[in-house]
């Protein structure tokens, strides 16, 4: 299936570096740089093409790895012994999923949500986005938290003070106070003071039908707004029998997977269609309707996960990648994307529904 792979192509392939807390690097045209500015680290005067091996973080040239990142550090070697350039403070996990269909996505994608931890703040794509998004951190604790990385987001999240990102215009969207409960929850901090504050600015949206007022990227979503909620209280340990899930019409509703009985027959009942700049619309809607992976669907060319056209990223930062993605309004990695595409993949042999037509 075409449209499930990435079709802009930057000018010179690249592979980047530095998982979780460490310092983010980018192998390109021959050199490490570091990222996102690109001053160079080291280069390598050798003929050959470098060929890239993204799931298992390494680039080879002339059949030994030159740069290679692992639980341990980021390396570089050209001749001698190996340097380190970048190590982490908090423990970094990067399992091989022996034996599972996709490992090799799995591992990838992996890759593709710790390199966009900067500074302990999950990030969408650390070149055009520099403030967290809850959604987005939401979805990657979700990996995280199933690899054994949760901990990379502790510091972060131990810093908020808001419910609400604020990131869409400086919009409080409801959505927000689910996810922000959730990731204090998952985390352990359910006697952080935003807990008992998110809770009471939750009460205090509920409209007189039950549903969350406000708009969440431009449009209510009542049944995922609801839904988010009941999670992120449970993840909390808190009472959530007094957030209904509304149902009707919602074409959010079958992004919310992760407990699809709370999804009523209205919402569910939305159409998977499939928009190439927002993949991860898609992924989600796939995971809800347990849709089997598509038979034509290989692991793209790394990275495997992007976005386009979105309203607050700042496409002119990624030129120093790929000025054709700049003028393209184009990003990858995605983490959002990344975390769908890895929690789908991850149970996907188990979905025995077919695909509608």
């Amino acid at each position: 299936m075409d449209v499930l792979t990435r079709s802009i192509l930057p000018e010179r392939p690249f592979l980047l570096f530095g998982l979780g807390d460490r310092p983010k690097f980018v192998f390109q045209g021959g050199a490490l740089l570091r990222a996102p500015g690109g001053e160079p680290v080291h280069s390598w005067a050798r003929g050959g093409e470098a060929t890239f091996e993204p799931d298992a973080g390494r680039v080879v040239l002339g059949g030994r790895p030159i740069v290679w990142e692992n639980e341990e550090g980021l390396f570089w070697r050209d001749g001698g012994a190996p340097v380190r350039v970048a190590e982490s403070a908090v423990p970094l996990r990067l399992p091989d999923f022996r034996g599972h269909p996709h490992a090799e996505a799995l591992r990838t994608l992996l890759r593709e949500i710790l390199v966009n931890i900067d500074g302990g703040a999950p990030l969408p794509n650390f070149y055009v986005y520099r403030r967290p998004w809850r959604r987005d951190g939401a979805m990657m604790a979700m990996v995280l938290e199933a690899t054994g990385n949760l901990g990379q987001l502790r510091a972060w999240a131990e810093s908020l003070d808001d419910p609400f990102d604020r990131n869409n215009g400086g919009d409080e969207e409801p959505d927000n106070l689910g996810q922000t409960l959730y990731l204090l929850g998952r985390l352990g901090l359910g006697d952080h003071p935003l807990v008992a504050r998110t809770v009471e600015a939750s009460r205090r949206r509920l409209g007189p039908d039950g549903a969350l007022l406000g708009n969440t990227d431009g449009r209510p979503h009542p049944a995922y707004c609801g839904a988010w909620l009941r999670l992120g209280l449970e993840a909390c340990g808190r009472d959530a029998s007094w957030v209904p899930v509304p149902d009707g019409p919602d074409d959010y509703g079958p992004l919310f997977w992760m407990r699809r009985e709370w999804i009523g027959p209205e919402a569910a009942a939305t159409a998977v269609s499939y928009d190439a700049r927002y993949p991860y619309l898609w992924w989600a809607k796939a995971h809800f309707h347990r849709l089997p992976v598509p038979a034509e669907w290989r692991v793209p060319a790394s990275p495997l996960t992007w976005e386009q056209h979105a309203s607050r990223a700042d496409y002119g930062a990624i030129a120093p990648l790929s000025a054709a993605w700049a003028e393209a309004r184009f990003s990858a990695p995605h983490t959002w994307h990344a975390a769908e595409m890895f929690l789908y993949l991850r149970e996907a042999t188990a979905f025995e529904k077919t695909q509608p037509q």
